[in-house]
C-alpha cells in the first residue's frame, strides 16, 4: 500500500474518531451502572474500502472485513457489546464471521467486552506480548490497578511481537507496539 493510502486511511480514521467524539451528549456525569459510560452508540458507517466504524460515541471500535471473515478492533465496554453487534449487524455483516479480535491496549475501556465477544464469536484473541498477562489477569497486574480484577480474564490465543503481520482473507495489518499509555498498545 502506498504512503498516499496509508496517509488517506489515517486521516480518515482521525476524522471519524473526531466526529464521534463530537457526537457525545454533555451533561450530568452516568450514574455508575451505565453500560455504556455516558456515551451512546452511534450509527454504524462505512470509513474506507472494508473498514467500518461499528463503536461508541467516544470509544472507537472497527470492523475490518476479508473474504474469509472479520476482524475486530476494539470491542470496548461489556455494555456496549449488545450495540456493537447490533452495528455490525446493521451493515450486513454477521457477528459470528468475527474471526479475530484485537484491542489497541489492556485498559478497561477498550476490553472490557473482549471475554463476551469471544464467546458469541469464537474469535482468536490476539494480544501483544507486553499486554497479554494484564489481559488474562483481569487488569490485576496493571500498573495503574490497585489489584482488584477489573474485566473478565481473557487468555490470549496469539501472542503478537511488534511488526508482526495479522493476516486474514487476503487482509493483512501490521501490529505495532507504540508502549506508552500501556506496556503493548498497540497501533
Amino acid at each position: 500500500m502506498s504512503t498516499k493510502a496509508l496517509n488517506t486511511i489515517a486521516l480518515l480514521l482521525f476524522v471519524a474518531v473526531a466526529w464521534a467524539t463530537a457526537q457525545t451528549p454533555s451533561g450530568t456525569p452516568p450514574p455508575q451502572d451505565d453500560p455504556l459510560h455516558g456515551q451512546h452508540a452511534l450509527k454504524p458507517f462505512r470509513l474506507i474500502g472494508n473498514i467500518y466504524y461499528v463503536g461508541l460515541s467516544e470509544n472507537t471500535s472497527f470492523l475490518i472485513t476479508t473474504r474469509e471473515g472479520n476482524i475486530l478492533l476494539d470491542p470496548t465496554y461489556d455494555g456496549a457489546v449488545p450495540y456493537i453487534s447490533k452495528n455490525i449487524e446493521q451493515l450486513g455483516f454477521k457477528v459470528k464471521d468475527t474471526k479475530i479480535i484485537i484491542q489497541a491496549h489492556a485498559h478497561t475501556d477498550h476490553v472490557e467486552g473482549l471475554a463476551r465477544f469471544k464467546e458469541l464469536t469464537g474469535a482468536k484473541v490476539l494480544v501483544m506480548s507486553e499486554d497479554a498477562e494484564v489481559i488474562a489477569d483481569g487488569g490485576k497486574s496493571d500498573f495503574r490497578s490497585d489489584g482488584r480484577q477489573l474485566w473478565k480474564p481473557v487468555k490470549a490465543d496469539q501472542i503478537l511481537q511488534d511488526g508482526e503481520n495479522v493476516r486474514l482473507g487476503g487482509v493483512t495489518m501490521v501490529a505495532h507496539r507504540t508502549a506508552g499509555h500501556t506496556k503493548g498498545c498497540t497501533t
